[in-house]
């Protein structure tokens, strides 16, 4: 007898089955989805009418989904506009957050220095700079290891743009000189050199020890370093900034922090469009520097507001120096992916030339002074940062659930 011959199915009967099984099951789907719908909103009916409510008519078109409800609900509350500032000439101003005050040091022109309560929510002034001193793009740093001043003090550091003088402010403390500028050096121009002018620098202080003042900008295109304790100029190497533009001004300079830590003697600078990482050798005193992926929505702007929060560095804001318009853009610099974001999130107003700081007891970002399209504002805005990165990350996150949903398709069907 001849053997039985067996044949097998084509493969296109196969592809068919498995098309019919997979309509079937996303019938099946959707029924349940429905009925899970109509449960919902049965529920929903009946605990109307155990509060004495009629429940709405039932609209035709299917709801939005969560996602974009949580979107809408932060771009109205993730900023909130305070009390405005007691004056409206802090264009250029300088802030420090100190516990739940925000020290609020003068402005273009304007000498006077106000603390914002951020629980009370009111302002305070404390006191003015001296008559002699002009501000103009003036710097104010927070000494961080200045202990012989006692725990109750805080000193502040403020190096004048204009008046090229040094002064500290001792804020909180029980002394004769409480909230007071003191000039505590002679003219800075004998330290940092008579051709430097730093209206518009900025700095930060650095060091093992937070021993050291790092001062970026402006002309030339240099780093200086200075000894707090001292307030004497160190020699370095190689601090001249590798930057084609020729007046470093209202730039962002911050430290770098990796997993929520700061990197000792690692800076970011930011000039319009440019991204520069710097390394400062303290034991050789040299610096290196290295070039970071571009923000191309930055270029031709300065005079933004910056703030570093976590692992990103925030920027708000800024002046179009080509167009003479000012910005309300949110960018974020992400420092592990090294990567550039704009937020979907905009400033309620087109804003340039203020202050961010970050305030660790209301965990906002107070946005205050600058000026907008009508001239100076006096605006104080909080910004929540984490409802600003969290709507990056759900953007995220949806991109990254249709792109697997794409591939296991075109796996099933290829």
């Amino acid at each position: 007898m001849l053997p039985e011959i067996t044949t097998k199915k084509p493969l296109t009967d196969i592809c068919a089955n498995d098309l019919k099984l997979f309509k079937r099951v996303k019938v099946s789907i959707g029924l349940v989805r429905r009925w899970k719908e109509r449960k919902e909103a049965k529920k929903k009916e009946e605990q109307k009418k155990k509060k004495g409510m009629t429940p709405p008519a039932q609209p035709q078109m299917r709801e939005s989904p969560k996602i974009e409800v949580r979107e809408t609900r932060e771009s109205k509350e993730g900023i909130m506009q305070l009390y405005d500032l007691p004056k409206n000439s802090f264009g250029l101003t300088q802030c420090v957050s100190l516990n739940n005050e925000i020290v609020i040091c003068g402005g273009l022109f304007n000498s006077e220095c106000y603390s914002y309560h951020v629980e009370k929510r009111a302002y305070k002034k404390i006191c003015d700079y001296p008559t002699e001193i002009k501000i103009f793009g003036h710097i104010v740093l927070q000494c961080k290891n200045a202990k012989e001043y006692g725990e109750t003090m805080t000193l502040l550091l403020s190096i004048n743009g204009y008046g090229m003088q040094k002064k500290s402010d001792s804020k909180q403390c029980h002394s004769n000189h409480v909230n007071e500028w003191k000039l505590i050096s002679g003219n800075f121009d004998n330290v940092i050199g008579k051709s430097a002018k730093l209206n518009g620098a900025r700095a930060l202080i650095g060091g093992k020890h937070n021993n050291l003042i790092f001062i970026a900008g402006c002309y030339p295109n240099k780093i200086h370093v200075i000894d707090v304790a001292t307030f004497k100029k160190i020699k370095v190497v190689n601090n001249d900034l590798p930057l084609v533009h020729q007046n470093l001004s209202y730039h962002c300079f911050v430290s770098k922090t990796l997993h929520n830590e700061v990197v000792t003697n690692e800076f970011l600078l930011i000039v319009e469009d440019l991204t520069l990482s710097i390394t400062y050798n303290e034991d050789a005193q040299s610096f290196a520097y290295a070039f970071l992926p571009n923000c191309l929505s930055l270029k031709h702007c300065n005079c933004f507001a910056y703030v570093p929060w976590q692992d990103f560095v925030i920027l708000l804001g800024g002046y179009h120096i080509i167009d003479k318009t000012y910005q309300s853009h949110i960018h974020i610099y992400h420092s592990q992916q090294q990567k550039w974001t704009q937020s979907q999130l905009t400033l309620p107003t087109n804003f340039g030339g203020g202050w961010g700081v970050y305030n660790h007891c209301d965990t906002s970002i107070h946005l205050l002074g600058g000026w907008d399209s009508n001239g100076f504002t006096h605006s104080h805005y909080a910004i929540k940062p984490r409802e600003l990165i969290g709507v990056l990350h759900k953007k995220k996150t949806k991109k990254l659930t249709f792109s697997i949903s794409l591939l296991y398709y075109a796996y099933k069907y290829i």
